[in-house]
């Protein structure tokens, strides 16, 4: 069971399943657990916002509440990223422990044999899972120094058959995800339409603070940082400069160098609709699987952003909104 109010887990080493298993052993624990996070042991109704409530017991309804004040029924569920689902709860924290802890990502096949649920329920919930991820960094600004870069999805012209090759530029038919990782900081990836200049300034002013130094390498469409308020410097990968001095982009070329991997052995096929999912996914376990961060601050995180129901969405389609921004 599910300890109320405790400090469940101080080591900064991944949790073993074991240590999950016992923290979470069964449904009602995943439900003492969620009401904890966002109550704290005083339910307060989501319609009216008032904390005078009580368990409300007939029925076959179980863990419900009933507020005083306006007469609504509500529990744990209400207005939060499980309403309108019938995943169980002990299913979620399953799911989001599984994603947490595979560094190159989980496929909804696999994952669907450790939580036990269909393959397509598991992929629903992944997607629900993936647009959850995504909030923590909704309202983040970069304000330390920063490296940017854009890497290019998609199949290589290689090893396709004549008749399917694009015999074009190389990057042609490929999604553009356009990166920002502060030092010591954040990452946040978007997939974005294109890597013109207009689009990716347009990034920038939406994601780092004014002022701020971004390094990057010597792609043209940088060039006019300066001119709307950024301090810039750039290596020239084109002549072999990788590092001149602190200006690098090494930082950001790990993370590419990690969905490569993941894009290649784990999520062999990636459409475009769900290719800011896939990033968000990346992003939330660089930016909580550190040293600092334990599994269950990760788990946390999540479960603080389960109650901003209207904010999930935002990050599914970005490269949308930047196009219409530009």
């Amino acid at each position: 069971m599910y300890e109320l109010g405790a400090v469940v887990h101080k080591s900064i080493r991944p949790m073993t399943v074991d240590e999950f298993q016992a923290m979470f052993p069964d449904e009602e624990a995943a439900w003492s657990f969620f009401e904890w996070e966002r109550w704290k042991g005083h339910p307060r109704c989501p319609n009216c916002g008032s904390r005078h409530c009580h368990t409300w017991n007939r029925s076959r309804k179980k863990h419900y509440y009933k507020c005083n004040k306006c007469q609504k029924l509500f529990n744990v569920k209400t207005e939060s990223v499980f309403s309108g689902t019938h995943f169980p709860l002990h299913k979620w924290l399953w799911a989001w422990y599984y994603l947490i802890i595979h560094r190159k990502g989980i496929s909804s096949t696999a994952l669907s044999l450790h939580i036990g649920l269909s393959q397509p329920a598991t992929w629903r919930l992944k997607q629900k899972i993936c647009k959850l991820m995504g909030v923590h960094k909704i309202d983040y600004i970069l304000r330390r120094i920063s490296e940017g870069d854009e890497e290019y999805v998609g199949g290589a012209e290689g090893p396709k058959h004549a008749k399917k090759k694009l015999h074009g530029n190389w990057w042609d038919g490929k999604e553009v995800v356009f990166g920002l990782r502060e030092r010591g900081g954040y990452t946040i990836t978007n997939h974005v339409q294109d890597s013109q200049q207009a689009t990716l300034e347009a990034v920038i002013k939406q994601r780092v603070a004014p002022g701020t130094t971004i390094y990057t390498d010597g792609h043209p469409s940088y060039r006019g940082l300066p001119n709307i308020g950024y301090q810039h410097d750039y290596v020239n990968h084109r002549i072999g400069q990788y590092v001149k001095g602190d200006v690098h982009t090494n930082s950001i070329e790990s993370v590419w160098a990690l969905h490569k991997r993941a894009f290649y052995g784990t999520y062999q096929k990636t459409p475009r609709k769900y290719l800011q999912l896939y990033l968000n996914e990346f992003d939330f376990r660089l930016n909580t699987g550190n040293l600092k961060n334990s599994t269950m601050s990760a788990i946390k995180m999540l479960a603080a952003d389960c109650w901003q129901p209207c904010r999930q969405g935002e990050f599914e389609f970005e490269w949308l909104q930047v196009e219409a921004a530009a």
